[in-house]
């Protein structure tokens, strides 16, 4: 499984990713909960979640995200999934990454 995740993150293409937060939200339509509260995060964040969301979405092409958003000055990312307790591990561990990276974007800012 780790092979996929990286084979994925390595085979992003720069310009798939969205660059603004207008486009980062229509981007991940079909990943939205019908009941989600918005995707609220400023644009240097979109990279790292982007890149978080992908992965998630290789190990579960049917997750939901309920709301991305800034939360005592870090990244929250709320989601749901049915995958298996292995793959909820592995997600997690995936918003943890993001949340780190985030928070070393706002450290270095």
């Amino acid at each position: 499984m780790n092979k996929l995740l990286i084979s994925k993150w390595l085979s992003l293409d720069p310009h798939s990713v969205p660059q603004t937060a207008c486009e980062f939200e229509p981007y991940w339509e079909g990943q939205l909960d019908p009941s989600h509260c918005g995707i609220d995060i400023p644009e240097s964040w979109i990279e790292p979640v982007h890149i978080a969301l992908t992965c998630m979405r290789t190990l579960d092409e049917d997750f939901k995200i309920h709301q991305i958003k800034e939360k005592f000055n870090g990244l929250r990312i709320y989601y749901s999934t049915g995958a298996s307790p292995a793959v909820v591990i592995i997600m997690r561990l995936i918003v943890d990454w993001a949340e780190r990276v985030v928070a070393d974007i706002e450290r270095d800012s």
